[in-house]
Formats: structure tokens, sequence, C-alpha cells
């Protein structure tokens, strides 16, 4: 849990599990969108991300998303988004059960901005002025036995610095979203991280 300076507010949630469901996007979205509440009411709420699993769709439920048709699932649902408690998640993509009426938040419009990935203090310059950034990266596939030794070595990751060799370059092979909360340099091996 990372708490804003000088208070005790949680500014992002515990650690969330998507479980068996392709659904980092929606997960890496809300995350988002919880920070920017925190910013806004100086207070906590645990947002759903099974309205955007169910809801958005131009995602592709449990196959997978994007931030960009998360954002504008988001903005056409005139900014509103349920509460986890009042729609929790399945592990599974389902009906939209979306409620304008039920508990949750309706957020005044928001705006994004990108970073190229290879811009580094650029990425840093954004956690520090507007907070968590969300991205996206090749977590490994079966398609390829490099791929599959990827794929295990990021499903078994406990802790530390996850440095995995082979990973394509092209933006088209990314398979998982997080969110990037801060960065720093290891002290033992000078190894530069983001957190």
């Amino acid at each position: 849990m990372l708490v804003a300076s000088g208070t005790k507010i949680p500014v992002i949630q515990s650690i969330k599990n998507q479980q068996a469901c392709g659904s980092c996007y929606a997960f890496a979205t809300i995350c988002l969108l919880e920070f920017q509440y925190v910013v806004q009411t100086k207070s906590t709420l645990i947002l759903s991300e099974q309205q955007v699993v169910d809801c958005s769709k131009s995602n592709y439920g449990c196959n997978g998303g994007t931030f960009i048709n998360t954002f504008n699932y988001i903005q056409s649902n005139s900014w509103q988004v349920n509460t986890a408690s009042y729609y929790p998640y399945k592990n599974a993509a389902g009906k939209c059960l979306f409620k304008a009426t039920a508990p949750g938040v309706r957020f005044s419009p928001l705006i994004y901005n990108t970073v190229s990935s290879n811009n580094v203090v650029g990425m840093q310059q954004a956690l520090i002025y507007y907070g968590p950034l969300y991205v996206s990266f090749f977590a490994g596939s079966n398609s390829s036995p490099t791929y599959t030794s990827i794929l295990t070595k990021f499903s078994s990751y406990q802790s530390g610095i996850w440095q995995p060799n082979g990973c394509p370059t092209s933006s088209s092979m990314r398979n998982h979203a997080v969110v990037i909360v801060g960065y720093g340099v290891d002290t033992v091996t000078n190894i530069p991280y983001w957190k």
C-alpha cells in the first residue's frame, strides 16, 4: 500500500489478484481511478474491475483489453464506476450489471498523457508530477520455448528485480498491464528498477 505524504490515506490500495481472467487492463485502469479518487476526495474507495470486464465492449472481457478502450468506456459511461462491494470481481466475464444509481463514483472529466516507453526520464517525471502510470509489457507466452520460460518466470515472480532475457521489443507483443508507482536503484546491484 502506498500512503500519501503526511497522511494515513492509502493512495494505492493493496495488491489485487486478477486470477485466471485476462483482465489486467481493468485492474490497472481502476487502480489509476482509485488514485484519482483519493486525490480529489482525500478518502479511499475500492472500485469495480468487474464493471470494466463486463461492460467495456471494446475490450475482450477475460481475453484482454487496453487502457484506451477502458478509458473510452468510462468516458462514454458519464465517468461513472460502481464500487467493488456493489459489483464484485468474479474471475469471469458476464452480463453488464452497471447501475448509475448504485454505490459508486462519478468522476469529473479526466485526461491522460502518454510517455514513450524508451523515455525513462519522462516516465520518472510523470510519476513525480501526476502519480501512478499504466504500463504494458511482454510477460511471456506458450508460443516458443524462450517465451514459455519468460511466462514461467513471470508467473512465479514474488519479489526482487524481474529481468527476463529474450523479450520482444515490439509493442504489438505486449500482453500484460500493471501500474508503476515508483522507481529507484538497487543498492546492492546498482540496477535501476520500477516498482
